[in-house]
């Protein structure tokens, strides 16, 4: 029970948590710098590149190269260690789609 209790609890804070992040968007624009977790990993220096020129710092090749390596290579997938209650799933599912950066995501994913 408690673990699905707290379950229940992440997911009203993670949402609590993407709609912050919504109004931020909202109020900064482009100001905002959008770095998806599996994209960064498939691609640490083109992204950490990306994200130096955005904030005005100069990267080497060192420097990216460095960084680059103690990026783990594959996302982990967390949530498939977990045993989901009944309807969790349904209501990311439904909350997650209230929010553009999350739309690219799947159940499935």
């Amino acid at each position: 029970m408690r673990q699905t209790h707290d379950l229940r609890r992440a997911i009203e804070q993670y949402f609590f948590m993407c709609d912050t992040n919504r109004k931020i968007r909202e109020q900064l624009g482009d100001q905002v710098f959008d770095l998806y977790h599996e994209d960064f990993v498939g691609d640490p220096r083109y992204w950490l590149g990306r994200l130096c020129d955005f904030v005005g710092v100069s990267a080497t090749l060192p420097y990216l190269d460095a960084c680059a390596d103690i990026v783990y290579r594959l996302p982990h997938r967390s949530r498939l260690e977990v045993q989901w209650p009944p309807g969790a799933l349904d209501l990311v599912a439904a909350e997650k789609d209230k929010y553009a950066f999350l739309r690219r995501y799947r159940p499935d994913d």
